[in-house]
């Protein structure tokens, strides 16, 4: 039979690895997010728009398009 501070401390673990997930799952969202975000620009500059137009089309700055655009 468990002490009342072992079944405390397994209930803890529990909540702690239920938070480390949820975590994980949304940086892995975000980041899923942020790739497809960079392949849209990537392929509408190859298209032939120019940074000022895919900033005005995605809602993004200048700056944020071209430092995707100097990664590619």
């Amino acid at each position: 039979m468990y002490s009342l501070y072992e079944y405390n401390e397994a209930g803890h673990m529990k909540v702690i690895k239920e938070e480390a997930l949820s975590e994980g799952i949304a940086i892995g969202e975000e980041r899923g997010e942020e790739r497809y975000k960079a392949r849209i620009i990537s392929s509408m500059s190859k298209n032939g728009m120019t940074p000022d137009e895919i900033a005005k089309l995605c809602d993004c700055s200048l700056d944020e398009i071209l430092a995707v655009l100097n990664r590619s």
